[in-house]
């Protein structure tokens, strides 16, 4: 690959930025991670077993390390599409949380059962993580009822 074509790539994944996105490592344990630069390297090889590779560094926001990767790797697992219907799911999620501030157990199952969009092949606690590290919502676990409840950030 050359750097022109990275360019471009890179320019394509624009809606990327700024995105938490929820990968599984070798040993299925789940990451939220963000993007925190992409580029070029020439001393990479791309999928293709040619010199060059765009890539991109991610960072984990739960522990805080950073890894590289191939951003067409990326690109694959998290097409626009997906992306968008998240941030949707997730939109829906924080304006219902907003809408209703003086009902008291807005617990995962009462979230799951109120929101409006398709829910089958979608992990509600995952969203709500999400929204969680975005500083949208705040996360409450009550250990006597082994009860979390969740609510808009004032």
């Amino acid at each position: 690959m050359d750097q022109t074509t990275a360019k471009e790539i890179i320019k394509e994944t624009d809606y990327l930025d700024g995105r938490i996105l929820v990968m599984e490592d070798s040993k299925k344990k789940t990451k939220f991670c963000k993007i925190i630069w992409k580029g070029f390297s020439a001393t990479q090889k791309d999928e293709n077993d040619e010199e060059g590779s765009a890539r991109v560094r991610v960072k984990d926001l739960m522990t805080g390390k950073e890894f590289t990767d191939n951003l067409t790797k990326i690109v694959r697992q998290f097409p626009e599409g997906l992306i968008s219907t998240k941030e949707s799911a997730k939109a829906e999620i924080f304006a219902l949380l907003q809408d209703n501030k003086t009902f008291e157990n807005k617990t995962l199952e009462w979230i799951t059962e109120t929101v409006t969009f398709e829910k089958e092949g979608v992990n509600m606690e995952r969203l709500l993580t999400e929204l969680w590290l975005e500083s949208k919502v705040t996360k409450a676990r009550f250990k006597s009822d082994d009860m979390v409840v969740y609510n808009s950030r004032k």
